[in-house]
């Protein structure tokens, strides 16, 4: 693949004549190629040439390979600069760069554009790397002194495994800034005569940013002491739980629709941010403010996190079958910063004191991973729903409302042994009233453990089950017999990338279905049929019974403790349940 921007014209104007040049010319193209892939994915001999903002740019990519990428600069920069012309285009798409253009900043990308872009990457493999800035002003001469351009190549907060082996540049000062700090062309030389070009034979990347497992996460409750506060020992990585005092309202763009002649416009109203997400922090004692990403023992305010996308929304198309979209821009920028001397929030207040991080033999208090919401912790992409936080009751069929002995879960006292695939009678809910609809009988569930594969963590698959419910809810009222709904949840790594799995089948009998919502006109104060609009009192319905059916499997199966749940099947007379943890490779 060739992303190739021309920079002269594909006649020859003299085809007697060897010699001769191509006429050159200047076209103007925004963006290379942008890749924001979390799943596998392999690139072999790609190249991408004279785009005007960057011509790669790995953002928030993971498990990638390429090979033998090459790229060149636009030959007109710094004639016009970039971003121009394409100034009002800055953050339209993801990943853009940013151009604050200070006179002295040698890495603001404002003289020409970048040959390569990662940020926010891990598991990023590049087998040979050739980026070239040949030319400046379509003057030539800046080649062998290395300053056709500054700076070539931009790395920044990411996190491990990210390398280039056989990183060669062309024409310019910097073969790359890391994180702030450049790496001079200079110090690399392969050959001393034209066009003097670099090679680093093997360039692991710095990582700069904590990974998803090396974070502990503070407990909610510091935003309830007169000073926030935890202990740590020194260094540690933490996420700061998110800030519930203020909201943010975010207006969700107009998306257009097509299918062939067919064309709709979805709107959504406005997303209410109750919760303020935090970017991770690295507590260092040695004072080390502003040294990469890294936080001393000075009293701080967390600084926002960048919601990576919008949530996507569901839609009918034309022949009635659902699809998702989502707006192609940027998520709005969060606040700079919280605190007395930030700006205000929409509604609310930010915290009056800053946290303060004390030295101790372990980090307290905390919570366990995914111990609050947060954007890290839900399968991507997201859908539109109530946005928020994430419902916090944390009553997952704890018996109110079913007698102790009809339900059958991990024993309280975890098991030493391992068991092999069984199954066992599993109650889910309390009896419903009488009923129009056929709709199974937890009496005679029929439990059956995977007992192998991937062991995951209980609040991963808590967060699965509760947009899978959410989704299923979404299907309609009654699903009747026939329906079935399969779909899985990508997580990040934790030690491994998790993917879901979660399906329900409605068997196939003349009345069995499923019930997200009862009508109003089944049921009377007693429970019996009639017309009137009395719902019932006590059936359980819709996402709350889809959760205790799902709870029902990985509460009841790997009994060694809380986490390590290998997921398995349930089934009665009208239902047949799954959830299946596997490795997202």
């Amino acid at each position: 693949m060739w992303l190739w921007v021309a920079d002269h014209m594909i006649d020859d104007p003299d085809l007697n004549d060897a010699n001769n040049d191509m006429v050159q010319n200047s076209v103007y193209v925004a963006r290379g190629l942008l890749i924001e892939s979390q799943s596998p994915v392999w690139l072999y001999g790609t190249s991408s040439e004279h785009s005007v903002l960057y011509q790669y740019n790995f953002h928030n990519a993971k498990k990638l390979f390429a090979g033998m990428i090459q790229t060149e600069s636009p030959y007109y920069q710094p004639t016009p600069k970039p971003p121009a012309p394409f100034k009002e285009a800055v953050g339209v798409m993801p990943g853009d760069p940013t151009y604050k253009c200070a006179a002295d900043d040698e890495f603001s990308g404002c003289d020409e554009s970048w040959g390569v872009i990662i940020r926010g990457s891990e598991n990023v493999f590049i087998a040979g790397a050739g980026i070239y800035s040949w030319f400046s002003t379509y003057a030539q001469d800046c080649i062998d002194t290395q300053m056709c351009q500054n700076v070539l190549v931009l790395f920044e907060e990411n996190l491990e495994n990210v390398r280039i082996q056989n990183l060669i540049t062309i024409g310019a000062k910097y073969v790359a800034v890391q994180d702030g700090k450049g790496i001079m062309a200079a110090d690399n030389l392969n050959v001393d005569s034209h066009p003097k070009w670099t090679q680093i034979s093997v360039f692991d990347v710095s990582r700069s940013a904590p990974g998803f497992e090396d974070l502990t996460w503070i407990d909610p409750k510091i935003w309830d002491m007169d000073t926030p506060s935890f202990t740590c020992s020194s260094p540690c990585s933490v996420k700061i739980p998110p800030w519930t005092g203020a909201t943010r309202v975010v207006n969700y763009p107009l998306i257009t629709v097509s299918s062939g002649t067919w064309t709709s416009t979805i709107t959504k109203p406005p997303l209410t941010l109750t919760e303020i997400g935090f970017k991770p922090v690295t507590i260092t004692a040695d004072g080390a403010k502003g040294k990469g990403k890294r936080q001393g023992l000075e009293p701080f305010f967390p600084i926002p996190a960048t919601t990576p996308a919008w949530p996507r929304v569901k839609y009918n198309g034309p022949d009635g079958k659902e699809s998702y979209a989502s707006p192609s821009g940027p998520f709005p920028t969060p606040p700079l910063s919280i605190g007395p001397d930030a700006k205000p929030p929409t509604s609310g207040n930010w915290p009056k004191k800053a946290i303060r991080a004390v030295l101790g033999s372990d980090t307290s208090p905390s919570v366990g991973r995914c111990g609050f919401p947060d954007i890290s912790c839900n399968p991507q992409p997201w859908t539109y729903r109530d946005v928020g936080g994430r419902d916090t009751d944390d009553d997952d069929w704890d018996g109110n409302d079913v007698p102790d002995e009809e339900i059958i879960t991990c024993p309280p006292e975890p098991s030493s042994s391992s068991s092999s695939a069984s199954k066992t009678p599993t109650t889910t809910t309390s009896a419903a009233p009488k009923r129009t609809l056929e709709i199974g009988d937890p009496e005679i569930n029929d439990r059956h453990c995977y007992n192998s594969g991937y062991a995951a963590k209980h609040v991963r698959l808590d967060y699965a089950i509760e947009d899978y419910c959410n989704e299923l809810n979404d299907k309609g009222a009654i699903l009747d017999a026939g329906f079935s709904y399969k779909t899985s949840f990508p997580f990040s790594g934790d030690p491994w990338p998790l993917l879901v799995i979660i399906g329900l089948v409605v068997v196939d009998h003349t009345k069995c279905s499923w019930v997200n919502k009862w009508p109003a006109s089944s049921f009377d104060n007693h429970g019996i049929v009639n017309s009137t609009e009395t719902e019932p009192q006590n059936a359980l319905q819709g996402t709350e019974l889809c959760s205790k059916y799902l709870h029902a499997i990985i509460d009841s199966c790997n009994c060694g403790g809380v986490d390590g749940k290998q997921g398995g099947t349930l089934e009665n007379d009208c239902y047949e349940w799954r959830i299946d943890p596997n490795t997202d490779w």
